[in-house]
């Protein structure tokens, strides 16, 4: 019995790295190349106390050089910019309830150098007050430890990536769901030799 509890607490443990911190605005990959498109996904993971979302705007830094949204049905798209930049792009008029949570996606392209960090602040507006996810950690700063941190991502090597991500969430549930399994198959097998 102890060691099912184990196995289990284990897998449970492997998991945790893979959610996003439910109190901030969270961003996917938090990884990019500076090549290529990238696919970033901002999710909003609960309202103002209580009230829903009804309108999310993601400001894009100047290390963007292309940025194109996705619209999502019940929402309205607007995009602020100037000589072809973007510089911020909002959805509104939809409805987030407070216990729920959505994802806001961008299609962006990066310059910038290796181990540069790029932060995209967002404002959450809700039917009764709003968020301000905009502070930028100062160097040596945990983004973690401010109230109401604007959401980064840090820019890599292109070696193992390709031009969407995809391949660090695919390695990040590959190693998740093997953890896993060699857990599993250790307990099976102890159980078998008692």
């Amino acid at each position: 019995m102890k060691r099912g509890i184990v196995a289990a607490a284990a897998v449970g443990l492997l998991l945790v790295p893979a959610l996003p911190i439910l109190g901030h605005v969270g961003v996917a990959p938090d990884e990019v190349t500076p090549e290529g498109s990238q696919r970033l996904a901002f999710t909003i993971g609960h309202g103002c106390d209580g009230s829903p979302t009804n309108r999310v705007t993601i400001e894009i830094p100047e290390q963007v050089t292309s940025a194109r949204p996705q619209p999502k049905p019940g929402w309205e798209l607007s995009v602020e910019g100037a000589d072809g930049a973007v510089s911020s792009v909002t959805w509104q008029g939809g409805t987030l309830p407070d216990g729920q949570f959505d994802e806001f996606v961008i299609s962006v392209a990066f310059e910038g150098e290796e181990g540069q960090s790029v932060y995209f602040p967002v404002v959450q507006g809700c039917e009764d007050g709003e968020h301000r996810w905009i502070q930028i950690p100062a160097e040596g700063e945990d983004a973690h430890e401010l109230p109401e941190p604007a959401p980064g991502v840090l820019l890599t090597a292109t070696e193992d990536s390709d031009a969407d991500g995809s391949a660090d969430s695919l390695t990040i549930v590959a190693l998740v769901l093997g953890g896993a399994g060699l857990l599993m198959g250790s307990f099976a097998l102890m159980n078998n030799r008692r």
